[in-house]
């Protein structure tokens, strides 16, 4: 499903209608930043994007390209199998149509102080694991400091802001934080809850199959080929006013396909029930088989209504070369977004100007009072030049500016110490060639970047491209072997103590970092620190911002671009869209033959 909580934690909507909110006490949802008022109130019977009619049976086929072996999505080690957080629950669960606010899953209530210092979650009393054991609360407060010993960094960097979890009941229990925290009481909502006396004593990561209490659970599975779930019946939360409508067919099975092309094929024979089309040429071009044509596949583009998350070429400043700002920029001019927008994608994307593109969060053109305000607070040799420009520039590079480019890109080669000599560019202390390899996991990116890499060849950098299967890929990226490589980068529903992870030099060493990059900017860590204590939407525009700029001007990565729609296709089998087909994702689908059947 696209929508996975990992990623309900990191999208960003287009715009925050919510004014900021008093600090709240509130026992049927939790808030980032304490905003406003939910959208569903207490007592509130379902989602509005989900069917609680729905039909349930029959059965869907999904897909996959990354190679899977492993069955633990919540550490950093191998390539977890798809979709296994349906196996497991939360204590909340997000609504997609009101990001910024969870409700009661796992949890029967929350409550929340007005000082925001701590959090209380009360547990359904029917909630039980697919063993028959109940969920307690000691569960919980196991499953919480095992994540924070031995999970995700993302668990481990979060789970350091609470000071202590309480037992105060078999049901009942708090978490109290290490300070006051707008935003933790909704990320404490979002773990997934182990089995204590399964686990106890136990090395988790080697476990091959984990006790779960989700909608799921596996039947079957041949790793690195498929994995097969059935739905669990009876299900505990299945009344759950967060789960009414969801969850509908009997089995869910993901089959894995070396490429995204081979996984297209499987598509259009009904191998596969719905396909979310990442390849703009093919969307285009590649629906003229017969099912199409008579209309059994149907195609539905629609506006994306929040941010996507920051696609980019991370460059890893932790190479000797670099380090240096100018030869970053420099690489930054030879990437020509513009060719590549009109040859590749049709016109269809738009090229990524901030961190936080399409959010509301960005740093606007013109740098505001409260920025400049800001500035004054730290020392001016600590600021970059061109501070009070936007972030990035729109690097255009057209027909009439492409020499121009090169000669800029070249004149910067040479502050930073590299000169052009017999074709190739040097060191002038050293003599040594620079040497750059770009890191991609599909075939297809490979001939995306073809323009790139004959820009780079051109100024005489001896560049290559590198692909690898996405256990190598991801193997990669855990251990920084890179020089460049091209990520997506998630965004939470309003920037938070994720900027840390992904910025912050606290985490620029540190295995399975998000901040690829290798950022260590005092500046910077200040800023991230600032913008996690905020406590007003007006003082964290601000702080995000100047981050915004900061990191631009650095040129930690190559922008990329951001898709302003979403490309579905899927069989009519499936009753899949509603009035807004944004807001639906796999898990509110449903086998339409039977509502014929009235099932």
């Amino acid at each position: 499903m696209f929508y996975k909580i990992l990623i309900l934690l990191f999208l960003l909507p287009s715009f925050l209608s919510s004014v900021w909110g008093q600090a709240q006490s509130s026992s049927h949802y939790v808030s980032l930043r304490g905003m406003g008022q939910p959208k569903y109130k207490q007592n509130f019977s379902h989602f509005a994007y989900a069917n609680p009619e729905a039909p349930k049976g029959g059965h869907l086929n999904l897909s996959t390209s990354r190679r899977f072996n492993g069955f633990n999505p919540y550490v950093d080690v191998g390539v977890t199998v798809p979709e296994m957080e349906l196996t497991f629950a939360t204590l909340m669960k997000p609504a997609r149509d009101n990001l910024e606010a969870s409700y009661p899953y796992l949890a029967q209530s929350v409550m929340t102080d007005p000082a925001h210092g701590f959090v209380v979650f009360s547990l359904r009393k029917e909630a039980t694991f697919h063993n028959g054991d109940p969920i307690t609360a000691e569960d919980v407060a196991f499953s919480f400091n095992l994540l924070k010993k031995e999970g995700k960094l993302s668990f481990r960097s979060l789970f350091q802001q609470v000071a202590k979890v309480e037992i105060l009941d078999p049901c009942t229990l708090k978490f109290v934080f290490q300070g006051p925290n707008r935003d933790l009481a909704y990320h404490l909502g979002s773990f997934p809850v182990f089995s204590k006396k399964s686990l106890e004593g136990k090395q988790w990561q080697k476990e091959p199959l984990l006790v779960g209490s989700g909608p799921y659970k596996i039947q079957s599975s041949d790793l690195g080929k498929f994995i097969l779930y059935e739905r669990v019946r009876p299900w505990w939360g299945e009344k759950a006013p967060c789960n009414k409508g969801f969850y509908n067919f009997d089995t869910l099975k993901v089959t894995y396909y070396a490429d995204s092309r081979v996984g297209f094929e499987a598509f259009k024979k009904g191998l596969i029930d719905w396909w979310r089309d990442e390849r703009i040429s093919n969307w285009h071009q590649g629906y003229d088989f017969a099912a199409a044509e008579r209309g059994e596949v149907m195609k539905v583009a629609f506006d994306k209504p929040f941010y996507h998350g920051l696609t980019g070429i991370f460059i890893n400043t932790r190479r000797p070369y670099l380090s240096d700002g100018r030869i970053r920029k420099a690489l930054t001019l030879l990437f020509d977004f513009e060719w590549l927008n009109k040859a590749r994608f049709f016109h269809s994307y738009k090229r990524n100007t901030s961190i936080f593109m399409n959010s509301g969060y960005g740093a606007p053109q013109k740098m505001s009072v409260a920025e400049r305000n800001l500035c004054r607070q730290y020392s001016p040799s600590s600021l970059p030049q061109g501070l009070k420009d936007c972030s990035y520039s729109s690097n255009k590079m057209g027909p009439f500016m492409e020499r121009d480019r090169f000669r800029q890109a070249l004149d910067l080669f040479k502050e930073a110490g590299w000169v052009l000599k017999k074709g190739k560019l040097v060191s002038q202390e050293t003599g040594q060639p620079m040497v750059l390899d770009l890191v991609v996991y599909t075939s297809g990116q490979v001939a995306l970047f073809q323009d790139f890499l004959h820009n780079l060849q051109k100024v005489g950098i001896e560049a290559s491209i590198t692909i690898s299967d996405w256990s190598g890929h991801t193997c990669r990226l855990r251990t920084l072997d890179f020089d460049l490589v091209l990520h997506f980068h998630p965004h939470v529903v309003i920037p938070g103590p994720e900027q840390e992870l992904f910025w912050s030099s606290k985490w620029a060493a540190s295995p399975s970092t998000l901040n690829l990059s290798g950022v260590q900017d005092p500046l910077v860590d200040d800023l991230v620190t600032q913008i996690k204590t905020a406590k007003n939407l007006a003082t964290l525009k601000t702080y995000t911002a100047l981050l915004d700029r900061i990191i631009g001007l650095g040129y930690y990565l190559i922008p990329g671009w951001c898709p302003q729609k979403s490309y579905l296709a899927y069989w009519r089998k499936l009753n899949v869209l509603p009035k807004d087909a944004s807001l639906y994702d796999t898990d509110t689908w449903w086998v339409k033959a039977l509502e014929k059947k009235g099932l």
